[in-house]
């Protein structure tokens, strides 16, 4: 009950009519596959609706691969500089690096401590990303060395911050838990793009499905993987999950395309299929 039919034997009908499922499903030989999307999964993002209801934060960063939307808004970077105590701490604490627990991300702000240097100002907040400090870059580093770093820069009188200026945050005492929609603000040059390569049989199906797209209901949106159906070479694979953001299919863009573009390209590659992923953090399988 309740589940929704994506794909009826390797054609997609997750937008099509009844009649013309029934119809594959006639054609068809002895055998019928279905690919499925099961709503009694409450852990899969509904990712349209966030990421329409969030669409002020954008995956995209340059003007020339942005597609054009009244929806999408970019992060803001900022120079921030503050004056201390060459003994004081910045009295801030921070979550995130490469090969963290929540995979490779950048390094962010989750609490502040109203009375350090930082909280005095009041011009960073929870959530914020730290980019470089005194012109020394934290990116790349991994959580122990973005502390170590942050550490070392921080004995001086004048301290200058490089920050992403995020729109999530929190209040109050606990700490900053980002959500699956903050990663999408994530600028350029912070993301990391993995290749993800997957073999697919002249007759299979790779085993996801996608949603999204320049035609979209709910705006302009990337690609994103909606579900990925157990027992087909992408969860053999393991590595691609629900809400993460596909960006090419070996020669052929996804960044800026139609849905129905996009399902024709996914459909007809066979063999090795390379595919360029952006995979943040808080997507499930």
């Amino acid at each position: 009950m309740d589940d929704r039919v994506l794909e009826i034997n390797g054609q997609d009908v997750s937008y099509g009519t009844q009649e013309q499922a029934a119809s594959i499903i006639v054609s068809s030989p002895s055998r019928v596959q279905f690919v499925i999307a099961r709503r009694s999964r409450p852990q899969t993002p509904d990712i349209i609706r966030s990421a329409a209801e969030h669409s002020k934060y954008s995956v995209f960063s340059d003007d020339h691969e942005k597609p054009e939307s009244p929806l999408t808004l970019t992060c803001k970077e900022k120079i921030v500089t503050i004056n201390k105590d060459p003994c004081e701490t910045l009295g801030i604490s921070i979550a995130g690096g490469v090969s963290s627990h929540r995979g490779d991300t950048p390094v962010y702000i989750t609490n502040i401590n109203p009375d350090g240097c930082v909280g005095r100002t009041n011009v960073l907040k929870k959530g914020d990303v730290l980019v470089s400090i005194n012109n020394t870059s934290l990116l790349n580093l991994t959580h122990l060395e973005s502390v170590k770093q942050i550490r070392q820069s921080s004995e001086v009188k004048v301290l200058t911050l490089r920050v992403i200026d995020c729109r999530e945050t929190s209040q109050g005492d606990h700490n900053f838990t980002p959500s699956w929609i903050y990663w999408l603000q994530m600028p350029q040059m912070l993301r990391t793009v993995k290749t993800i390569t997957l073999l697919r049989s002249p007759s299979g199906s790779l085993g996801f499905s996608i949603v999204g797209g320049v035609d979209c209901s709910h705006g302009n949106l990337p690609i994103f993987v909606k579900s990925v159906v157990p027992d087909t070479p992408a969860a053999k694979d393991g590595r691609l999950k629900c809400g993460d953001i596909l960006l090419s299919v070996n020669e052929h863009n996804l960044r800026v395309i139609n849905h129905a573009a996009a399902v024709e390209i996914l459909k007809h590659i066979d063999g090795v299929v390379n595919l360029s992923v952006v995979s943040w953090p808080g997507t499930v399988v």
